[in-house]
C-alpha cells in the first residue's frame, strides 16, 4: 500500500501506532485536498419520572415510546 509516497506493509496497519500515524496522514489528505463535512454532536437532554424506564435520547430527537414501560410508583 502506498500513502503519501512511502510504501507502507499492510501487517503495520495491525499496530496501534503505526495504525495511528496513517489515520493521521489520511485525514491531513482529506482536509487539505477537498470539502470534508465535520459532524457535530450537540447535547440533547431529557427529564422523566423515576418510575418510567427505557427512555432513551435519540440522535435525531425521535421518540420510540414502544420502547418505554412504566412500574406502579410508590406513592
Amino acid at each position: 500500500m502506498r500513502i503519501l509516497g512511502t510504501i507502507v506493509h499492510p501487517a503495520a496497519s495491525l499496530l496501534p501506532v503505526a495504525n495511528a500515524e496513517l489515520a493521521k496522514q489520511l485525514e491531513e489528505i482529506l482536509q487539505d485536498e477537498g470539502v470534508m463535512i465535520q459532524p457535530y454532536w450537540r447535547k440533547v437532554y431529557n427529564n422523566f419520572r423515576d418510575n418510567v424506564h427505557g427512555v432513551e435520547i435519540h440522535p435525531m430527537l425521535e421518540f420510540h415510546m414502544h420502547k418505554w414501560w412504566m412500574e406502579k410508583s410508590a406513592t
